[in-house]
């Protein structure tokens, strides 16, 4: 007997380490593991989120920008005529450079017809004299102008007129000896203005593309009017 109750103790102490060991140990080392794996989870789902969010903020420096692009454009291409804010800024212009004379003479806005301007008073489909290969959806606005003045004075009008956040083609350009005689010159050109609205007549809002008019025809606008300045 007193040999075997050392071997019954030491039997009896692992047994005890054994169960401490699956009771105490296995659970923690169980819950170790959960919590690196849920770390793991957590830093992956940190790094996607991260990734995310610089998305965002190159889509938000993109939007931005586009903004910009588009309120340059809408300023370059009004959605509608606004002839009397186009003929004030063109007074401007001839207030800033200087010059003698001036007289603006809008003619009527065409929709565009095929890819082409429609000359204002013809059929639906002819060409007017300009840009050739404009969007459907545009409708071109010519005013003629005239104005005197000294050499660099008319020359500045050119280049604000070119420098107009409103986009201009010009064409028809006839130079001569102004009234006063040399140096003072006398230019004549035609310069045509574009907005998305087709109607392009009194009182059109920006969108009424769905006019009863027919796409590319002439639409009713303000007679040609004629403003000068001293």
């Amino acid at each position: 007997m007193s040999r075997r109750a050392p071997l019954i103790a030491a039997g009896a102490g692992v047994l005890v380490v054994l169960l401490l060991v699956v009771v105490l140990v296995l659970p923690k080392v169980s819950a170790v593991r959960k919590a690196n794996d849920a770390l793991d989870a957590a830093r992956t789902t940190q790094s996607e989120l991260q990734g995310r969010l610089q998305q965002l903020k190159a889509t938000e420096a993109q939007a931005q920008e586009i903004r910009a692009q588009l309120s340059a454009l809408s300023a370059a291409v009004p959605p509608t005529a606004a002839l009397p804010d186009l003929i004030r800024s063109l007074n401007d212009l001839a207030d800033a450079a200087g010059v003698d004379f001036l007289t603006l003479a809008p003619g009527q806005p065409a929709a565009v017809a095929g890819g082409a301007a429609a000359a204002p008073g013809a059929a639906p489909g002819t060409a007017a004299p300009g840009p050739a290969a404009l969007p459907v959806g545009v409708s071109v606005i010519p005013v003629s102008i005239t104005l005197q003045g000294s050499y660099f004075a008319v020359d500045e009008y050119l280049f604000r007129l070119e420098t107009l956040p409103r986009i201009s083609n010009v064409n028809s350009i006839n130079l001569g000896i102004g009234g006063g005689g040399y140096p003072q010159l006398a230019l004549s050109f035609q310069a045509n203005f574009f907005t998305t609205d087709t109607s392009a007549g009194p009182g059109s809002e920006p969108g009424s593309q769905g006019s009863s008019a027919p796409q590319g025809a002439p639409v009713p606008t303000p007679s040609a009017s004629a403003s000068a300045t001293p």
